[in-house]
């Protein structure tokens, strides 16, 4: 065998000097304050998860402009969806909707206004086409 140091002994030769057997015993003495500490990180990160959660119990769902001031919308709470109107005067609520129901159900519960609604025609105007009294 040769007499030169071969890599192993000089990597226990390290291993034993003194500079490393402090880090050692460092370490040993560190691991149940970093074992504390790192459970203190993840409980934070746990922490931030679940108010970013708690954030977003609140979600406009769809919303539908209906004019150049109003508009219907669907908002999620707590897993419960509601449609809301809304216009210049406020915010109001329409109903809450079941997922089982149709949009078409929602429409025939819906209570009928009093006011007469404009009608639309089919027939098309040109812009030649002059307007009679």
């Amino acid at each position: 065998m040769n007499s030169s140091v071969t890599r192993t002994q000089a990597v226990q030769a390290h291993e034993r000097s003194p500079e490393m057997v402090v880090l050692n015993r460092t370490m040993e003495r560190l691991k149940p304050q970093a074992s504390s500490i790192l459970a203190q990180v993840l409980r934070w990160f746990s922490l931030k998860r679940a108010a970013r959660a708690q954030a977003h119990r609140l979600q406009v769902i769809d919303r539908t402009v209906l004019g150049e001031k109003s508009y219907v919308a669907v908002v999620q709470v707590d897993g419960r969806r509601f449609m809301l109107g809304g216009a210049q005067s406020g915010i109001s609520l329409l109903t809450e909707l079941n997922p089982a129901e149709t949009f078409a159900a929602v429409l025939d519960k819906a209570p009928k206004s009093t006011k007469p609604h404009a009608r639309r025609t089919s027939k098309s105007v040109s812009p030649g086409d002059a307007v009679r009294s």
